[in-house]
């Protein structure tokens, strides 16, 4: 036990801002989740998950925290005890510290929109149309005006208040001695390493351990959304990088199986250049002639639609709904309009390689 009060003092002096980062963004994320909860009282209550959502979620803020702290703890040894080098540590201290922490604000801000569309926290679906930023700009800025502000609002306050809370703790930093640091540097390394695998066990914590419920977004409620947002991007390294990861088959072979399915004679194919073009002839003709209109709207929610129970500002289709087939309850594959496109069209199911609305001869040939 050290009775030396100054010796005492520089080992716990570089530690400060570590543990200073550390409680202000578990207290951000507590918060957010807190308020989530509170919007979401009653799926919580009829999923049990209560409890659950705020111990797990504690555990999955540590985990993110783990993660962030990882990067400083690396440079901790280096850029600490070198004289020449402690503004760069300033610089982290200063710079790296807020903007994780405004990042984490940022998602949580985001995440009320995005449940609401959604039904789950921010995913690889939050990152995956930013390939067309006035696209996506436009629509968040004509759909979600009120909320973007308010994060922008809370964005600024909450930089503003980190700014200047941890510009003083860089700038009461001190270097220290190079033995203290590389003691220091393992401690602190064990202890990121344990926050981020936060088990005993051969794998780390991932979102499966919070699927206590058979309600999804209440199980997303104990995880925090940049934790989802990364863990999403990480998963994607399963991805194969373009085309197919089906096994090869010869085209004779996938014409073939694809003819004998149709259930249609081989004498009713006409052309070989288009192997399923064929002719069937009707058992019986109307008196007249049938047409078939499939009607697509693009980002037309049901809510929007007055003859699936939404608001009434569709007369005209809510007209055709009680001439024709009206299907109220039909959900196309795919979470992306080209998916839902192609499925409604064509009956494909979404296969790992680019939709084919987006395939070179999708749209002329």
């Amino acid at each position: 036990m050290l009775k030396d009060p100054v010796g005492r003092a520089r080992i716990v002096a570089p530690l400060i801002p570590l543990f200073g980062f550390l409680w202000r963004l578990l207290l951000a994320l507590s918060i957010a989740r807190v308020l989530l909860v509170a919007w979401q009282a009653d799926r919580v209550s009829d999923a049990g998950m209560l409890v659950q959502v705020f111990l797990q979620g504690l555990r999955f803020d540590l985990v993110f925290a783990g993660l962030a702290f990882a990067i400083p703890v690396l440079l901790f040894p280096l850029l600490a005890s070198n004289a020449r080098l402690f503004p760069a540590w300033q610089a982290v201290l200063r710079y790296y510290f807020p903007a994780v922490i405004l990042f984490a604000v940022f998602m949580e801000c985001s995440t009320p929109s995005f449940i609401n569309q959604y039904d789950a926290r921010p995913n690889l679906l939050f990152v995956e149309y930013l390939n067309h930023p006035r696209e996506v700009s436009a629509t968040l800025w004509a759909a979600f005006r009120l909320p973007l502000i308010a994060a922008i609002v809370t964005l600024v306050l909450t930089g503003a208040l980190l700014i200047r809370r941890f510009d003083r703790l860089a700038r009461a930093a001190t270097p220290v001695g190079v033995l203290q640091a590389l003691a220091l540097a393992p401690v602190l390394l064990i202890l990121s390493t344990g926050m981020i695998r936060s088990t005993l066990d051969h794998r780390p914590v991932n979102p499966s351990t919070v699927a206590l419920s058979t309600d999804s977004m209440v199980n997303d409620l104990a995880l925090n959304s940049a934790y989802t947002l990364l863990y999403a991007l990480y998963e994607t390294r399963h991805e194969t990088k373009g085309g197919f990861r089906y096994a090869a088959m010869s085209d004779e072979e996938v014409i073939r199986t694809v003819r004998s399915e149709m259930h249609v004679d081989d004498a009713d194919f006409v052309d070989d250049n288009l192997p399923t073009l064929h002719r069937q002839q009707p058992k019986s003709t109307p008196a007249q002639p049938l047409n078939l209109v499939i009607i697509i709207e693009e980002s037309l929610g049901a809510e929007f639609v007055g003859s699936l129970g939404g608001l009434p500002l569709t007369p005209n289709l809510d007209a055709l709904a009680g001439q024709g087939l009206w299907l109220e309850n039909l959900f196309a594959t795919g979470t992306r309009s080209v998916r839902g496109l192609e499925a409604l069209v064509t009956g494909f199911t979404p296969t790992p390689a680019r939709s084919v609305v987006k395939l070179g001869k999708a749209q002329k040939g």
